[in-house]
């Protein structure tokens, strides 16, 4: 009598992430993280162990690129297009991709202050190992992200339109899904501190919640009136 309701278990079970797997290019050549400039355009670029202060790289596209072991205090991609690239333990203070678009890309030991995508769109992006202070997509279209082995102290969703995006041993301080959109959203995985507004998803939505262990209740001893023995 029990497969009955293991099948439908499992029918609910959220869709998994679709992940787009592919090789960093081949034949890359070197490339200054300080040129950076708005409206650029970079194609098989590799960025290795570089630092810099404030880099706008408004409007750019990249295109198989690898960023691997560089710093920034700051970071502009603003209604940049990123695809199928690769960024390797960088780390940024503020990163601002508000608007931007990331495709078939893939981020491995990065840390990041903050990370300011509002209206941006994410498809086919992997984080892995990845630190992140306040991740702001507010308005954001993300589908098909997954977040692996990473630690999110405040995950900001209002507005967000989430489809198919998995947190698997990741852990997340608080996030707030007020007003977004979710489609199998699942955080089964994931070590979940606090979630705000869950009430106030919009749309037919199918979030799978952190596992949480039932408590074991202790058998306490009656209590007596005071002054009284047993």
């Amino acid at each position: 009598m029990s497969k009955p309701a293991q099948r439908a278990q499992s029918a609910a079970e959220p869709k998994a992430p679709n992940i787009a797997r592919f090789a960093p290019a081949e034949h890359l050549h070197e490339a200054q993280l300080q040129l950076l400039e708005r409206e650029g355009s970079y194609d098989s670029a590799r960025f290795f162990d570089q630092r810099a202060d404030e880099l706008d790289a408004l409007l750019a596209t990249f295109l198989d690129c690898a960023f691997e072991h560089s710093q920034a205090a700051a970071l502009t991609l603003d209604r940049a297009h990123v695809s199928h690239t690769m960024f390797t333990e960088c780390g940024v203070a503020q990163l601002h991709a508000v608007g931007a678009g990331f495709a078939d890309c893939m981020f491995t030991g990065c840390r990041f202050g903050s990370f300011a995508a509002m209206e941006s769109s994410m498809h086919s992006v992997e984080m892995r190992d990845c630190h992140i202070g306040y991740l702001n997509l507010r308005d954001a279209t993300w589908r098909d992200v997954r977040f692996v082995d990473c630690v999110i102290d405040e995950f900001d969703a209002v507005g967000a339109q989430l489809t198919r995006v998995a947190f698997p041993g990741t852990r997340i301080e608080s996030i707030n899904l007020q007003h977004a959109t979710v489609s199998d959203v699942d955080l089964r995985g994931a070590r979940l501190h606090r979630i705000e507004n869950v009430e106030y998803l919009r749309g037919n939505h199918h979030v799978a919640r952190p596992d949480r262990r039932p408590r074991r209740r202790v058998r306490r001893e009656p209590r007596h009136p005071r002054g009284v023995m047993a």
